[in-house]
């Protein structure tokens, strides 16, 4: 959001003490600059900086229809903002996506940014609307300050680093929030990464895409599963996959893969096909499952209590016989129908 604030401060920086005209000189030149730079590194036309000419005009604009009467453009200004940070919240205008050009789109690709950035926005909001009735004060009372515009500039000065300062404060309290938490990557339906997020959060009814794995483990025409402990939060006290979890972020896939197997049925030395691939999503999750099969008969142990509380092979009747009774997970069944029964 510090990029968006740029403009607005260059121009009320000119605007108190060059004038409304030279102020929208001064930011209008600023963009054009930036427009020009962006286009001969990229041989592209950015919209932020044509954006930001479009929010200086709205500027003066508000200037003119506040002409003569000293004081008013304080309080009309934070109320415009407020009103086009409400409508980039409320709406499906994307207008702070277009003011960061190229580097607020990739951050708009990832769903814990934005998440983040409406966050910031919101708190924005809050402020602008906090500096519009501080100036509203000064404009109905400036005997209270006594120094009218000077009284009125340093309210825009405090909000904004007061607005700077939450956004670090905040910044920080997230870092340490998150700082011992595994992170996953997050993934659009097309497999590819945009971004990463704490694992908490992927489980939180959030709902973005991240990716797992599953290894199913076959023995004489068998299958391994697992028994959920009553303890997890999700399916608890049912049979699923023999293997099953997150990949981390800058983690290789196949590295996942051997890591979650040994961690949840001791097994090292083995060579994996991926089956099938596919998007999977519940109430509290949404996934991308990569689908693996070994041929394996063990030895197996739990790694890590907690995880698993029971290992053992069905054969194909069982699974079944059990099928529709509830005892798997969701997950597993819709492996089972799609693809696993067959190999059995």
């Amino acid at each position: 959001m510090i990029r968006f604030l740029i403009p607005i401060a260059i121009y009320f920086v000119a605007e108190y003490f060059c004038g409304a005209i030279a102020a929208m000189a001064v930011a209008i030149a600023y963009s054009t600059i930036e427009l020009i730079i962006k286009y001969i590194r990229t041989k592209k036309i950015d919209s932020s900086p044509c954006i930001d000419i479009a929010l200086i005009g709205l500027f003066g604009f508000a200037e003119h229809i506040t002409n003569g009467i000293e004081g008013l453009m304080y309080v009309v200004l934070p109320i415009v903002v407020a009103l086009l940070m409400l409508a980039s919240l409320l709406t499906p205008l994307d207008l702070f996506a277009s003011i960061g050009g190229s580097y607020m789109k990739k951050i708009q690709r990832s769903p814990f940014n934005q998440m983040n950035m409406r966050k910031s926005m919101l708190r924005m909001l809050v402020w602008c609307v906090i500096m519009a009735i501080l100036e509203a004060i000064v404009y109905i009372k400036p005997s209270i300050t006594h120094k009218y515009s000077e009284y009125q500039l340093f309210v825009v000065v405090v909000v904004l680093l007061a607005y700077i300062a939450t956004e670090f404060v905040v910044g920080h309290i997230n870092r340490r929030k998150y700082k011992n938490c595994e992170w996953v990557p997050l993934m659009n339906e097309n497999a590819e990464i945009v971004g990463v997020a704490p694992r908490p959060l992927v489980h939180n009814g959030s709902l973005w895409l991240h990716p797992v794995v599953h290894l199913h483990v076959i023995h004489n025409h068998k299958l391994l599963l697992q028994l959920r402990p009553k303890t997890k939060k999700i399916q608890p006290n049912k049979w699923d996959t023999a293997v099953g979890g997150h990949i981390t972020a800058q983690e290789k896939l196949e590295d996942a893969l051997r890591r979650e197997a040994w961690e949840e049925i001791g097994l090292r030395d083995f060579k994996a096909r991926l089956q099938a691939r596919y998007v999977w999503r519940s109430d509290v999750e949404h996934e991308y499952v990569f689908s693996f099969v070994t041929e394996n008969a063990g030895p197996f142990r739990t790694i890590n209590e907690g995880e698993v509380e029971e290992l053992r092979f069905w054969s194909k009747q069982e699974l079944l016989d059990n099928i529709d009774r509830g005892a798997f997970t969701p997950n597993l069944v819709h492996e089972l129908q799609s693809s696993i029964l067959a190999l059995l």
